[in-house]
């Protein structure tokens, strides 16, 4: 299916449309927030999302080390988001390690 195809079911629904406004507005702020912190914060970042309702960023990143170095930098973070016009006065940090395939013999 073409990307015009798409947007013509998309656009034919209500609910999906602005299921898909809604999408796109949460990857721009999340981008803004990344653009607007230093590389070295950024680069850090597996995943992060903001809950509207209470106001928290959560950030997930892959290691403990990675964890430690984002939790030091909320402030920044916070500053960030409202920089990028997304509510968020609390920050949690969070680790997802990165799950590997287990080898198979061949």
């Amino acid at each position: 299916m073409s990307t015009k195809d798409l947007k013509s079911v998309i656009a034919g629904h209500t609910a999906l449309a602005n299921l898909a406004k809604l999408a796109q507005h949460k990857v721009s702020i999340n981008d803004r927030i990344t653009d607007a912190l230093p590389p070295e914060l950024a680069d850090l970042i597996a995943t992060l999302s903001i809950d509207e309702t209470s106001e928290q960023l959560t950030v997930t990143v892959t290691t403990g080390e990675r964890a430690s170095r984002l939790r030091y930098a909320q402030a920044q973070l916070l500053a960030a988001c409202h920089g990028a016009g997304a509510p968020a006065t609390r920050c949690k940090v969070q680790v997802r390690p990165v799950r590997r395939e287990p080898e198979t013999d061949s």
